[in-house]
């Protein structure tokens, strides 16, 4: 009883999730990084909607196919990042880089999942 008491006392460590927070104002290279991962966790999430919207869509073949272009569209778009920043690399900026590259090829990518969404 004792020992639960004390474990009930203790302080809880902070979650995960409690990271730092984009403030716009910061013009640390620490707050860019951070503003540059939070504008790429926006339309990454609107990507997964989309992507969630088209699999609903799909059956049989094209769901696969649709699940296989998407796993290929990822990998390829993370390796473009790391081409397109290794002249950072190293450096506090490549953080920010591959954010900023990573949410412009995503954006591209919901215009090509809205024109599927659209029938086109």
């Amino acid at each position: 009883m004792i020992r639960m008491l004390i474990a009930a006392s203790l302080p809880l460590p902070a979650p995960a999730f409690a990271a730092e927070q984009c403030d716009r104002n910061d013009q640390t290279q620490t707050g860019m990084n951070l503003c540059a991962k939070a504008d790429f966790d926006v339309v990454d999430a609107k990507l997964n909607q989309l992507y969630k919207q088209l699999a609903a869509k799909a059956e049989g073949d094209e769901k696969n196919a649709l699940r296989d272009a998407q796993r290929a569209w990822v990998a390829y778009r993370d390796k473009e990042c790391l081409y397109e920043t290794a002249g950072s690399e190293g450096g506090s900026i490549r953080a920010m880089e591959e954010s900023e590259c990573a949410t412009a090829l995503t954006n591209a990518r919901i215009k090509d999942f809205e024109k599927f969404l659209a029938g086109q």
